[in-house]
């Protein structure tokens, strides 16, 4: 028997962090991903350390926010 919905395989939130990131890249078109990406993850992950209560999802909406209005 399959399963009609294929079951998450993936962690809560990784889906729409995805989102945000490639959003993120599209408007910032960086020269260098690799630079670009390393200080868009460094970003979040010190947010989410200093926000330690926070849900999740309200983060990276907070980052997709941030990424796609000031850059």
């Amino acid at each position: 028997y399959i399963s009609p919905r294929p079951r998450c395989l993936y962690q809560n939130g990784l889906q729409s962090e995805l989102e945000c990131v490639t959003r993120a890249v599209s408007l910032s078109q960086p020269n260098n991903l690799h630079e670009f990406l390393l200080q868009y993850f460094t970003e979040l992950i010190s947010y989410r350390e200093s926000q330690p209560e926070m849900d999740p999802k309200i983060i990276i909406l907070r980052q997709h926010k941030l990424w796609g209005a000031t850059n």
